[in-house]
């Protein structure tokens, strides 16, 4: 089999799917409580000493960034985690074994890491939002959703004119992703924490080269006036770079993928 075929695909997406229930109830009930707690923390303590109602949702905006944060973090390890479920002999013998293509077993997992996992995690911070609300309205607080303020914030966004500043950070995250996305792929063990301090390596290393370079006493000067007006062309080649290497990362993760073995080394997966 080596053309693409979509039932094939949906076939094999519908069996992983019910393979990793579990995973997904995890990944929400986790993030609700998470929400649950976070946001009551904070909710109480904007309460503490009878502060008035603007301080409650003060507090309870900040509970909830908190859990939004968390839920980023769980995006990402969702990322990195993309093959996490083939640790074992037994559950890689039955997954390279499926009647499918290495794309369409590759395309399962993608979508189920990079889609289908933050989905669930941010459902369950929906989920946990809401009891919040109900919780502290029943305790004779004031109705007060974050679920709704973020929903608003973005229908609110999405009429505005998109700055290049914008897709300039959209195209970060891409490449966060893709880089996660290309950890998992490769490292078997402690994938998270290898791929997140490469990241943080790699930002100390950049910044040394810029300062280098760019610095009082680099080997080129940059004039402000002349940057400032022509940010937005520095902008839109980031985006290009950004999205190449996005692409490129996701390309070689398949490659990666294409030449997994039953019988692995301990840390990487070729």
């Amino acid at each position: 089999m080596r053309q693409f075929n979509i039932k094939r695909f949906w076939n094999t997406f519908r069996w992983y799917f019910c393979e990793n229930r579990g995973r997904l109830l995890t990944y929400t009930g986790v993030t609700t409580i998470l929400a649950v707690v976070l946001e009551s923390t904070f909710s109480f303590m904007g309460n503490k000493g009878m502060m008035p109602t603007p301080a409650y949702i003060i507090m309870t905006k900040s509970g909830f960034a908190m859990s939004m944060l968390c839920a980023i973090i769980g995006c990402y390890l969702s990322f990195c985690g993309i093959f996490s479920t083939l640790k074992t002999k037994q559950k890689r013998i039955a997954y390279l074994t499926l009647p499918a293509t290495n794309l369409e077993r590759y395309l399962t997992a993608f979508l189920m890491a990079v889609i289908i996992i933050p989905i669930c995690i941010f459902i369950g911070i929906a989920i946990g939002d809401t009891i919040h609300m109900l919780i502290f309205a029943i305790l004779g607080n004031e109705w007060f959703s974050c679920i709704k303020s973020l929903f608003d914030s973005i229908m609110e966004d999405l009429t505005k004119t998109e700055s290049l500043r914008e897709w300039m950070s959209r195209c970060v995250g891409l490449w966060a992703c893709s880089f996660y996305v290309l950890g998992g792929t490769w490292f078997r063990r402690r994938s998270f924490l290898i791929v997140t301090t490469s990241l943080i390596l790699l930002f100390i290393v950049g910044i040394y080269v810029l300062k280098t370079i760019f610095g009082e006493n680099g080997q080129f000067k940059i004039d402000l006036d002349s940057f400032m007006q022509n940010a937005d062309n520095f902008r839109i080649a980031a985006i290009f770079a950004l999205t190449a290497l996005s692409l490129f990362n996701f390309w070689l993760s398949y490659k990666i993928f294409n030449r997994f073995q039953i019988i692995t080394s301990k840390w990487t997966n070729v």
